[in-house]
């Protein structure tokens, strides 16, 4: 049976307006290239701005939307709660950088804070798809208070599931540790690993965010990796389609989503 080819998902994080050079500035980079994207925003306030109110920012990311990037919910303000466990706290730190918003969230407070930033996004005419909270945690009980209308998918660390058909498509993520003690290794992988693991019916992400850009070598190395991975025949898709993909392949006759590389059919 025939994979398919590999594909690659670049996700542009932290889109709101105190990033909107560094935002624009990724997306410059990525449609020199063609390659459609999917662009996490932050609705609510953060480092001291809000998109409520923004049209300038409003109306880029609408072009952006109709040149054919995607817009996805990045959560709601982008802080990590107080009180919560050491344990968590330690991982969110390490992992998130205190911007692990879902980490320990109970399922009132997700919901709230997903249908608030939702309300911001609708005012603006800032249609999303998808789900991707800060640093890819989400509690238990966030989950369940992740509404799943209108959310046709959420992303992890590890995969992204469709939250309509409950499929779920295999897909290691790559991201920069800036100003860490892992981020010339992290910038090694970065350029080098896409060629190396895009294999037929693999899929890839390769994560910006707006802090990579204070280091030269950390955009070097992921344009890189981008090219890297075109040059070597992946597909450049954006979440919302990597989604409608698997969703198509499941649906083959004598197909089950089971059957196809990387996606692992029905989850509960």
């Amino acid at each position: 049976m025939n994979p398919g080819p590999a594909r690659v998902v670049v996700s542009v994080h932290d889109v709101s307006p105190a990033t909107a050079s560094e935002s624009r500035r990724w997306v410059r980079d990525l449609d020199e290239r063609g390659v459609p994207s999917s662009l996490l925003v932050i609705p609510g306030p953060w480092r001291g701005r809000s998109l409520a109110g923004d049209t300038e920012l409003a109306a880029w990311l609408r072009s952006c939307r109709d040149r054919g990037h995607e817009l996805c919910l990045h959560g709601w303000d982008h802080a990590a709660r107080p009180a919560a466990p050491v344990g968590r706290t330690v991982v969110g730190n390490l992992v998130a950088r205190g911007c692990a918003e879902f980490w320990t969230t109970s399922e009132t407070e997700a919901a709230e804070r997903v249908r608030r930033g939702l309300d911001v996004l609708a005012e603006l005419d800032l249609e999303t798809s998808g789900f991707t909270p800060p640093g890819w945690l989400i509690s238990s009980s966030g989950v369940g208070g992740r509404p799943r209308a209108g959310r046709d998918y959420v992303t992890t660390h590890l995969s992204v599931t469709d939250l309509a058909h409950g499929g779920r498509v295999r897909a290691p993520v790559l991201c920069h540790r800036p100003a860490s003690r892992g981020e010339r290794f992290g910038a090694a992988l970065m350029s080098r690993a896409p060629a190396r693991l895009l294999h037929p019916g693999r899929t890839l992400r390769i994560a910006l965010h707006p802090d990579d850009l204070l280091r030269p070598r950390l955009r070097d190395a992921a344009l890189r990796g981008i090219d890297a991975a075109l040059a070597g025949g992946a597909v450049a898709v954006t979440y919302l389609t990597l989604v409608e993909q698997g969703r198509r392949s499941a649906a083959q006759p004598g197909r089950p989503g089971s059957a196809r590389p990387g996606y692992a059919g029905a989850v509960p």
